[in-house]
């Protein structure tokens, strides 16, 4: 299932994110990601780690979701 934004943005799930998948002319967006017991080391599940993600692009911006944000237990004083 795509996800609902993506026919008007370019969302990138963080764990992924690299600059050859931004795309031109689309709000290139990083989304966290949701924690998996079988990645525990997996990137990209806190705002802080985005930030570092996305420090050298300008051009990009974070959708985050906040689902994802409960599960991996993220405080919210790392959102505000």
């Amino acid at each position: 299932m795509n996800h609902p934004f993506e026919k008007k943005y370019n969302v990138i799930h963080a764990d992924i994110f690299s600059s050859n998948l931004l795309q031109p002319n689309m709000l290139n967006l990083i989304e966290n990601v949701r924690w998996r017991s079988d990645m525990p080391n997996r990137k990209g599940r806190y705002l802080k780690e985005i930030v570092e993600f996305i420090k050298d692009y300008p051009e990009v911006g974070i959708a985050y979701d906040l689902s994802h944000g409960h599960i991996n237990r993220e405080p919210l004083e790392e959102i505000l």
